[in-house]
């Protein structure tokens, strides 16, 4: 049995290699979310977003997604993506009934209860070319037809191992690096969507990752406006 692992960093930056499936685009792991609210101690909004760098429908057949335990390095879970497809904005979603939008919610199950399935860290989630069957559960890491992977986790040290196992320099952390922790309110997300490096974000599902604008910017263009709008009352 894996041993569900928590706790808190803030994302390192450096991009991951975009392998393309077509001469026009490629299909990438585009944002993670891996530790979230808990109630009171399942991750219950777990998601993990494909998208497709053309910005448009796109069949994921031939790929499947794996996930990756940092004890031993091995494969915990796999699915086929066989006969799906992106939305008209690229975007699939694999998540809990929790998650808005989510386009699959029967992979993030742990024993029957959607969530506390997608491990905190240290760990990973790939795209391979190829089928499920091919990475039973303990199912070694291996770059052999790896579309595109992330290495993550939160506050944990660098999986040296599983890093090179999938060809990455680079283990990615969710959330702040001393308590009390807020890894629960946000994602792992490239900036911007499918060619970017991977920050924490606030949870965007099935939509664009942005930065979320300062309190003070929103205040300060307020500002700007009331004034404009006196001086042209005047």
């Amino acid at each position: 049995m894996y041993m569900k692992k928590k706790l808190f960093v803030f994302a390192a930056a450096a991009p991951l290699g975009l392998a393309a499936v077509s001469a026009s685009g490629a299909l990438v792991i585009n944002e993670i979310d891996s530790d979230t609210y808990n109630s009171p101690a399942t991750d219950y909004a777990e998601f993990i977003e494909i998208y497709s760098t053309t910005g448009t429908a796109t069949p994921l057949d031939g790929l499947t997604l794996v996930l990756f335990n940092g004890n031993g390095d091995v494969s915990y879970g796999a699915i086929d993506l066989d006969g799906l497809t992106t939305n008209a904005n690229g975007y699939y979603v694999l998540g809990t009934p929790s998650v808005p939008g989510a386009d699959d919610t029967t992979f993030l199950v742990n024993q029957g209860t959607p969530g506390n399935f997608l491990q905190n860290g240290q760990d990973a989630v790939a795209l391979y070319t190829g089928d499920a069957t091919s990475f039973a559960n303990g199912t070694a890491a291996t770059t052999v037809n790896l579309v595109d992977a992330i290495v993550y986790g939160t506050g944990d040290a660098d999986d040296t191992g599983l890093l090179a196992a999938l060809g990455e320099a680079v283990q990615y952390d969710e959330g702040s690096p001393t308590p009390p922790s807020d890894a629960a309110n946000l994602t792992l997300a490239r900036l911007p969507d499918g060619f970017g490096e991977f920050a924490t974000l606030t949870p965007t599902p099935g939509s664009a990752n942005v930065v979320p604008e300062p309190a003070a910017s929103i205040g300060l263009v307020a500002f700007c406006g009331l004034l404009v709008a006196r001086r042209r009352r005047k």
